[in-house]
């Protein structure tokens, strides 16, 4: 069974975290703080393991998250972990972070995933070659499109 689960960069899977994220998708810690880590951890006769992992960091704008470290092990590719794990960093994000939108700087190879998932394409703002910049924004509350609350009505 593996169940995804939110740590601090305190927690003892940290390490393999940051492990799994520079050897799938050779990414490093970097200066921004982390709003949230998120790992997908497989339970082993030996013990945890991280399989997974999404980090949502500050992207240095106001009300907005940038997705870092998204990796799943190439040995568990296919078993749902990504939108998994995408799932769960964007609740997150969007209630208890009170972001607005995340950004990711994402391989090509990435981008159709990523726009099953909801997310859409930046234009123009690709990092560097190969990279798609992509976006997903919180969705509105269901009451929010229709105006205020009418006081008088239970």
């Amino acid at each position: 069974m593996i169940r995804i689960r939110r740590i601090e960069t305190s927690h003892p899977l940290y390490a393999q975290a940051r492990e799994l994220a520079a050897r799938v998708v050779h990414e490093r810690e970097n200066e921004r703080s982390t709003h949230a880590l998120f790992v997908a951890i497989k339970d082993l006769p030996a013990g945890e393991r991280v399989v997974g992992c999404l980090a949502v960091r500050d992207a240095g704008e106001p009300g907005v998250g940038a997705v870092e470290w998204f990796a799943v092990d190439p040995q568990m590719q296919g078993q749902d972990l990504g939108r998994r794990l995408i799932a769960d960093a964007e609740t997150e994000a969007f209630t208890s972070l009170g972001l607005e939108r995340l950004i990711c700087d994402a391989p090509k190879r990435a981008k159709a995933f990523l726009t099953r998932m909801g997310w859409r394409e930046v234009e123009g703002e690709a990092a560097r070659d190969g990279v798609v910049r992509m976006v997903v924004a919180a969705e509105p509350p269901q009451n929010a499109l229709s105006g205020p609350a009418d006081p008088t009505r239970e």
